[in-house]
């Protein structure tokens, strides 16, 4: 990582090592290369790894129903719904919502209509009371992120109204944080950095705000703090997007081909890495090797027996 610690900034410093061109630097600034090389890279990355992994993070989004409304809007991270439910005030969940199909005589239940970025959730056939209830998302990547000096902690430490942005652009679509991560960046090399995955992002006027599932622990309340709003600081994850961005600064500054197919190599190994890290995320054992041995209970005295 950076010495700073930060996500963008280290993407950046990755982006300009790839390339090691002067044209580069004197035409491309940062804000440039954040806004139109790593945003798209964000969500090409993303599609990769959730369409090929095993282990897709899934993340949460609470939907206040009415008696009334049949159509919500999503958040523009929404790419693939997994499931609906709702639950009860300790969060243990008490239904289970399928979805029919588009021909059933019943109504499909629910549906989402829209393309990526303006994603409606649409019950039909459903009847529900006024609620809150839960639709679980894998996110898209697509995100603007950003970095400022002038973020704000409320007392309780869980909720950061957003300042201006020194790096990238602040995202003022409501809902284009959540299941993002929020990360401090405290000043000196000693200082504590935390990061948060953002529950809520929303406008309160005159400000735009967000709230973590969990507060900061080494922070305080007030003040200017230096932040940033992007993915994990996983370092394949930034190896991966910084490669795809540097594949796409070099075919507009027209690098060899040689040079592409080096960067090429790099990325489908990021890729694979961050890929793998993923799939065993949330395995419930370790890989190992299935054989018959005698301290095996799948080994029975009259021979090999897969099934007990």
């Amino acid at each position: 990582m950076n010495t700073s610690m930060s996500f963008l900034d280290t993407v950046l410093d990755r982006v300009r090592f790839y390339l090691d061109e002067p044209d580069v630097d004197a035409k491309y600034n940062n804000n440039y290369i954040v806004l139109h090389c790593i945003c798209p890279a964000m969500v090409d990355v993303m599609s990769r790894l959730n369409n090929t992994s095993q282990g897709q993070i899934i993340l949460k989004y609470d939907l206040s129903l009415t008696t009334t409304d049949v159509r919500y809007k999503l958040p523009p991270c929404v790419q693939e719904i997994v499931r609906f439910v709702v639950t009860d005030q300790d969060s243990n969940i008490i239904l289970d919502i399928i979805p029919r199909d588009r021909m059933d005589y019943r109504g499909k239940n629910w549906s989402i209509e829209g393309y990526p970025g303006a994603m409606e959730f649409v019950l039909e056939g459903l009847v529900t009371g006024s609620t809150t209830a839960q639709v679980w998302y894998v996110s898209n990547g697509d995100v603007i992120p950003h970095k400022s000096t002038s973020g704000t902690l409320d007392a309780g430490l869980d909720t950061m109204t957003l300042g201006a942005a020194t790096v990238g652009e602040l995202d003022r679509r409501v809902g284009g944080y959540n299941g993002q991560v929020l990360r401090l960046i405290p000043a000196g090399p000693s200082g504590i950095v935390e990061e948060r995955i953002i529950k809520r992002h929303y406008y309160e006027a005159p400000n735009w705000k967000v709230d973590t599932y969990l507060p900061f622990t080494n922070a305080t309340s007030g003040g200017s703090k230096l932040y940033e709003i992007a993915p994990v600081g996983s370092q394949p994850l930034v190896n991966a997007i910084a490669l795809w961005a540097a594949m796409q600064v070099g075919t507009a500054r027209k690098i060899t081909g040689a040079h592409m197919d080096r960067l090429r190599v790099a990325y489908v190994q990021a890729i694979k890495t961050i890929g793998d890290n993923l799939t065993g995320m949330q395995s419930r054992v370790p890989h190992h090797f299935v054989r018959a041995t005698p301290d095996n209970p799948y080994a029975q005295t009259w021979g090999w027996n897969p099934v007990r």
